[in-house]
């Protein structure tokens, strides 16, 4: 979505890469979007058109899946599109590797979200000494709970993942 910390490095990129298309939350990316690109499949799930207008939960949510490997990118979103997403995909939305929604904040990864993406590996990407005391320890829990290994870049730095089925990151 439109956040600064989302996409704030959007304009460097652009003087570097040539951009031919961008979708950003808030009406660029819908539900139902989907596209292949090397054997890999790329699939908005969220938001739909009666949540374009909702800050954080007008964030793209993205699932890219290669072979036997998924990831799942959910921006900023909080509670009630978690509550939408499992409403509408239940188990479907397992991936091994998930971005922390919203920074770790306590707004994001409820239970019953973590419960249905289930993943092996949670990168949260937040900064050192942030503002917000991103991550949460409530939402630390809840990925201990569920048995998620934790990457934070405010701690790692950048996360470098190269084969999650056999152990390697």
């Amino acid at each position: 979505h439109r956040h600064n910390d989302h996409i704030g490095g959007l304009s460097a990129i652009k003087k570097v890469f040539n951009v031919d298309k961008q979708l950003i939350g808030g009406g660029q990316c819908l539900k139902g979007q989907h596209w292949q690109w090397d054997g890999v499949k790329f699939e908005i799930l969220f938001p739909d058109k009666n949540h374009l207008n909702q800050v954080n939960n007008s964030s793209c949510v993205l699932k890219i899946t290669a072979n036997n490997f998924s990831v799942l990118l959910p921006g900023d979103i909080e509670h009630a599109a978690e509550a939408e997403l499992v409403k509408q995909y239940g188990s479907m939305l397992h991936v091994d590797i998930l971005i922390s929604p919203h920074h770790g904040s306590k707004t994001s990864s409820s239970r019953s979200f973590i419960k249905a993406v289930h993943p092996k590996l949670v990168v949260i990407s937040s900064g050192y000494k942030n503002r917000f005391h991103f991550p949460a320890k409530l939402t630390l829990k809840t990925y201990q709970y569920f048995d998620a290994e934790v990457l934070n870049t405010a701690g790692t730095g950048y996360v470098f993942i190269r084969d999650l089925s056999r152990g390697i990151i």
